[in-house]
Order: structure tokens, then C-alpha cells, then sequence
């Protein structure tokens, strides 16, 4: 370990002699320069020259100390920047080895788990499955990932140091060019799904993201309110269609509600006003036409002296019809309707008593007579049973006691 600690060291103190001798380099290459220069200046007009050859000199001199300090202190942070890089890889190589080192089997010991790096931007995250349980292979794979990516961006700055402006600028606009085709993906997917509000989100950001593709986002925002358009008069002509089907089998309420939710939905379509209007007209008439129907069917029914069916036709009136003159008129006549379905019901039911009587089933007659008094006990039939009970009761007791072959 001493050993690669002297390594390290002595790899360390290489760049930093050489970077200090150049800067001293530089710092004498100016003193220099104007060391001359003053001393050009001292003599001017001397040795036959004339004085103004002698400044051009001086200048000469200070300009070539100044150039040659310029160059040795720029190739000294040249130096600088690529030992620094040097010594980023070599310690995330350095790094990664020992990781390897220190797994299971190895005599070293794990340490602690490392974060992965985040995904791309723009990259679709694929669903990931249940974690169950975490081992180490799980750690020291994620560890080697976070290394391999440190190594990938120390790779990449190292490329672009080395690179000249023109390359960085062609390498800038293919990473530019490789943005905006996943920009461009993403937004046709979502437009393919029919995810519109969703696509101009991603527009919106793409345009704030690279304002120069100003060309792609005109085309992707007449795509959008193409394909949009086209599936929204798609719906509106699917929906339609539904309403003028319901309203066939004249189930007006639920064609109005559908009508209303694609109004309410696309608000600036009038057609959908217009098909509103005509669901409520017409299924007013339909209502219209069905009190109509149903108040002259109550009238036929009275008139024809068929009172209870007069009477359930009369009450499922008012029941689906409770405002109106016709359903006052339905009311007032009611009373009368319902006092002669119960004589018509009690009729019936003397009649088979009758019948009964006459088949010598005294103890159904006998049913039968005291029903008529229970439900219809203020009407005249069940006043003269009443005066019978006691002759259907003996004749049914009688009826029991004897065999029917005796009869």
C-alpha cells in the first residue's frame, strides 16, 4: 500500500514541476521582453542606427517577450486540465477495481449501497418488476453502473478538451439533432394514441426546450389539430347516431343526456345545440301524444263499464301525468270509477260463490263470503253473506263429515 501511495504521489508532483516551470518560463519570457525592449530604448540613436528603427526594435522585443509568456503559460494550463483529467479516470478506475476487489469471495468487504444514476431525459421508464430481495450481486452491479457512468462523462470531457470548436459545434448539433428526434417520437406516440391533451404538453415543452426547430413544431401542431379534428367529428358522428337510435325506441330521457354531454363537451359545435332542441321537442310531443292516449283509454274504459281496468288505468294516469287538466279531470272522476269497481269485484265474487253453492263446495263458498265481508264490509252484498254465514258454515261443517261418495 506504501508503495502505491509513493505512486501516487510521485504521479501527482509530475504535472504540478511542470506546469510551475512553464509558468516560470512565461514570467521570465516577459521580463525578459521588457527587460530588452528598455534596453533598445537606452541606446536609440546609437551605433549609426536612426531612433526610429530603435523603437520599432523595443516594441519587437516587449511584443515577443509578451507572445512567447502567453504561450508557455497557456500550454502550462493546458498541461493543468489534462493531468486533472488524468488523475479523475485513474481514481474511478482505481475505485472500481477495489469494488471489484472488496465483493464476496474476494477477502474484502461490501460496501454501502450506491444511488444509480438517473435515467435519461425523455427516455420511456420500463416498468420495473417487485423488488423481493436485494443481494449483493443486485449492490455491486448498481455500483459498477454508477462507475461506468462516471467513467463515460470522464470520457466525454476529456473527448471535448481535446477537441476543436468546430468539433464541439458539430457535436453539440448532433446531440441537438438526437433531443429533438426523441422530442419528436414521443409527440407522434401520443398522437397516435389519441392523448392529445398530452401531446401538446410535450409540445409546449419542446418548444421551450429548442425554440430553433421552429419548423418541426409548426408541423407537429398541424398534426395535432388535424388528427384531433378528424376523431372529434368522428365521436360527434358515432354519438349522434346513438341519440336518433335511442330516440326510436323513444327512450327520450336517456338520448337527452347523451345529447347534452357531447353539447357540453364540444360546446362550440352548434349542430349539438340544434340536436338538443330536437331531443327535448320530440320527446315532448311523445309525451304529449302518450297522455293523449292514455286519458281517452280511461274515458273508453269508463264509458264501457269495464271499472276496474277503467280504475288501473286511471291511476297509472295520474301517477305518470300528475299535473295538467287532464289529470284533474282523472281525479275528479276517480271517486265514481273506483266505488264501481268494487261493486263490480263484489258482483264477480257473489257469482262464484253462487257457482260454488251450487257445486256443493261449501267451504270455498264459505272463503269466498267472508273475503267479500273483510274487504267490502259497507256494501250491500256483504251486508246479505252476512245474514248467510251461519247456513255456509253448518253446510261446510256438514260437507266434511261426510265422504264424498256419499254425497
Amino acid at each position: 500500500m506504501s508503495d502505491i501511495s509513493d505512486t501516487r504521489r510521485h504521479a501527482a508532483k509530475v504535472p504540478v514541476v511542470s506546469t510551475t516551470i512553464l509558468v516560470a518560463l512565461a514570467g521570465l519570457s516577459l521580463v525578459a521582453g521588457v527587460a530588452a525592449s528598455l534596453y533598445v530604448l537606452s541606446r536609440a540613436g546609437q551605433g549609426g542606427r536612426s531612433a526610429g528603427a530603435d523603437v520599432l526594435l523595443s516594441v519587437g522585443c516587449l511584443l515577443g517577450g509578451m507572445a512567447t509568456g502567453c504561450l508557455l503559460w497557456g500550454a502550462s494550463h493546458l498541461l493543468r486540465r489534462r493531468s486533472r483529467a488524468a488523475l479523475l479516470h485513474a481514481s474511478a478506475q482505481r475505485t472500481l477495481r477495489q469494488r471489484a476487489a472488496s465483493a464476496p469471495g474476494s477477502g474484502g468487504f461490501l460496501a454501502g449501497p450506491a444511488v444509480p444514476p438517473a435515467p435519461p431525459a425523455l427516455a420511456p421508464r420500463a416498468p420495473q418488476p417487485p423488488v423481493v430481495a436485494v443481494d449483493s450481486g443486485g449492490a455491486r452491479s448498481a455500483e459498477q453502473q454508477l462507475l461506468q457512468g462516471i467513467l463515460a462523462q470522464l470520457k466525454a470531457l476529456n473527448e471535448n478538451l481535446l477537441l476543436m470548436p468546430e468539433q464541439r459545434q458539430a457535436k453539440l448539433r448532433q446531440q441537438r439533432g438526437q433531443l429533438a428526434g426523441r422530442f419528436i417520437g414521443q409527440i407522434e406516440r401520443a398522437i397516435e394514441a389519441g392523448q392529445f391533451p398530452r401531446a401538446e404538453r410535450d409540445l409546449a415543452e419542446f418548444a421551450e426546450e429548442m425554440p430553433e426547430e421552429t419548423d418541426a413544431h409548426q408541423r407537429l401542431g398541424e398534426r395535432i389539430i388535424e388528427i384531433r379534428d378528424a376523431a372529434k367529428l368522428a365521436e360527434i358522428k358515432g354519438r349522434t347516431r346513438e341519440v336518433y337510435d335511442l330516440m326510436a325506441v323513444s327512450a327520450f330521457d336517456r338520448s337527452e343526456a347523451l345529447a347534452v354531454e357531447l353539447r357540453d363537451k364540444y360546446p362550440e359545435e352548434p349542430k349539438l345545440t340544434e340536436l338538443v332542441d330536437r331531443v327535448r321537442r320530440e320527446g315532448r310531443m311523445f309525451l304529449d301524444e302518450r297522455r293523449d292516449r292514455l286519458y281517452r283509454e280511461v274515458v273508453r274504459l269508463a264509458e264501457a263499464r269495464q271499472w276496474r281496468a277503467a280504475l288501473e288505468a286511471a291511476r297509472k294516469f295520474v301517477e305518470s301525468f300528475s299535473e295538467g287538466v287532464n289529470a284533474d279531470a282523472i281525479r275528479a272522476m276517480m271517486p265514481t270509477i273506483e266505488d264501481n269497481a268494487r261493486i263490480e269485484e263484489v258482483r264477480e265474487i257473489r257469482d262464484h260463490i253462487r257457482d260454488l253453492i251450487e257445486r256443493r263446495r261449501y267451504a270455498e263458498a264459505l272463503q269466498a263470503a267472508e273475503e267479500i265481508i273483510r274487504r267490502f264490509p259497507d256494501t250491500r252484498a256483504a251486508g246479505e253473506l252476512k245474514q248467510q254465514l251461519g247456513r255456509l258454515r253448518e253446510l261446510s261443517k256438514n260437507s266434511a263429515g261426510h265422504h264424498p261418495s256419499e254425497r
